[in-house]
């Protein structure tokens, strides 16, 4: 009887990790979209970043449990000579608006 609840409550808890990781893909995405651009810092480095949804899936994983998230905040602040702006961010950011207004 001890093994069948620990079965049911393995089998219901899968659908609340899957739509927690979903939640944080979407946030992943996002955070290519406005931060993929960000140079490097004292968190944001060659293997923490948001250069890809792989990448920014580690990144929010080290934030959710804690881990320096306010340093990581602090590399992702807009500063003129640490941030690489170009057309396509404006783009990128114009159309999620728009999506979002929608």
């Amino acid at each position: 009887m001890l093994l069948l609840t620990v079965v049911v409550s393995m089998y219901k808890s899968f659908f609340i990790i899957v739509g927690m990781f979903l939640l944080l893909l979407c946030y992943a995405f996002a955070g290519v979209v406005l931060f993929g651009t960000v140079k490097y810092g004292e968190n944001i480095n060659r293997h923490a970043n948001f250069s890809s949804a792989g990448k920014a899936i580690t990144v929010l994983f080290r934030i959710v449990t804690g881990e320096d998230w306010n340093k990581i905040m602090h590399d992702c602040m807009v500063n003129i000579p640490f941030v690489i702006i170009t057309a396509s961010t404006f783009t990128h950011v114009h159309m999620a608006m728009v999506s979002l207004s929608a």
